[in-house]
C-alpha cells in the first residue's frame, strides 16, 4: 500500500502510477490539499464531489483496490473525518473503494461504521484513533488498523485484540485500563501534536533514530517527551534503555530552549 497526496488531480494520478509501477497493490488515498476553501472551509457533506471526483478520476486511471483517509475540516458530528453523507456517496461511486479509515471521533464512527455495515458490499473499518479502539472491538466495528500508534504501542494493543477475540474480555479490559488506554489519551488529546507525539513513542520504542520533525511541525517538548515514555512503561511497550533516552532528551532540551529563546 502506498499514500497519495497531492495538490492536483493530476499530480496524484502521477504519483499512484508510479507506485503501480513499482508493485504497490493499494493505493491510500488523502482528500486534496491547497487553499483554504477545500483545506480548512470544504463542506463535504454539502458538496461531498470535491473529494468523489479526484477519486474517480485515479480511478478510472489505475483500477485498483483503494483505502480512503477521509480527514476533513473539523465537524461537531463527525469530527476530522468525513461526513456519513461523503462517505456513502464515495463508496456508492468506486467500487474499489475497500476500506475506511476511521479519523472521526467515536460519535461519527459509530455512525459511519453503522452505515457501512449495512452496504451491499464489505468496506473494512480500519481504526485510527487508538482511543477508541477497546469501544470499536466491544461494538463489532474495528476490522483492523492503520494507525501511527502501533510504531509505539504494537505488543499490548496487539494482546488487547487477541483477548478480545479470545473471547476473554476481563483480561482484555484489564490491559486496556491497565495502561494502554491512559497512554492513548494522552497521544491523542491535542490534535496538533498527534503526529509529534506518535513521532516521539516511536523513538522511545527504538524504531527512529530521533523524535524531531521537519519544520513547520512542533518540537518536541522535554516534560512531555518524559510523560509519553512514563505511559509506555505502565502499558507494557517496548522501550529503549534509559542511557539512550537520557541523551536523547538531553538533546529534545537544547532544541527546545534554542527555539524558546528565538
Amino acid at each position: 500500500m502506498a499514500g497519495v497526496a497531492g495538490l492536483r488531480p493530476e499530480t496524484m494520478i502521477e504519483i499512484a502510477s508510479d507506485a503501480k509501477e513499482i508493485g504497490v497493490e493499494a493505493l491510500m488515498l488523502i482528500p486534496p490539499m491547497g487553499a483554504v476553501d477545500v483545506f480548512v472551509g470544504w463542506n463535504n457533506a454539502r458538496y461531498p464531489e470535491v473529494w468523489t471526483d479526484v477519486a474517480l478520476a485515479l480511478d478510472d486511471a489505475l483500477d485498483m483496490p483503494l483505502i480512503m483517509h477521509p480527514v476533513t475540516n473539523m465537524t461537531p458530528e463527525f469530527g476530522p473525518g468525513s461526513s456519513v453523507g461523503g462517505v456513502m456517496t464515495m463508496v456508492n461511486a468506486i467500487e474499489n473503494v475497500a476500506a475506511w479509515k476511521m479519523t472521526h471521533h467515536w460519535q461519527g464512527w459509530r455512525v459511519v461504521a453503522n452505515e457501512l455495515r449495512q452496504f451491499e458490499r464489505h468496506v473494512a473499518l480500519l481504526g485510527s484513533g487508538a482511543r477508541y479502539f477497546h469501544e470499536a472491538i466491544a461494538s463489532g466495528i474495528l476490522d483492523g488498523a492503520l494507525t501511527a500508534s502501533l510504531n509505539y504501542s504494537l505488543e499490548p494493543t496487539l494482546d488487547h485484540f487477541r483477548a478480545f477475540e479470545g473471547g476473554n474480555l476481563e483480561p482484555a479490559l484489564k490491559i486496556w485500563e491497565g495502561g494502554l488506554r491512559q497512554l492513548q489519551e494522552f497521544i491523542f488529546a491535542e490534535p496538533s501534536r498527534l503526529h509529534l507525539r506518535s513521532k516521539i513513542g516511536a523513538w522511545i520504542a527504538g524504531h527512529v533514530r530521533h523524535a524531531f520533525m521537519r519544520p513547520p511541525m512542533p518540537k518536541p517538548m522535554p516534560e512531555e517527551t518524559e510523560r509519553i515514555r512514563s505511559l509506555m512503561i505502565a502499558a507494557g511497550c517496548q522501550v529503549i534503555e534509559e542511557e539512550p533516552f537520557r541523551s536523547g532528551l538531553e538533546e529534545i532540551s537544547r532544541v527546545w530552549s534554542q527555539g524558546s529563546a528565538r
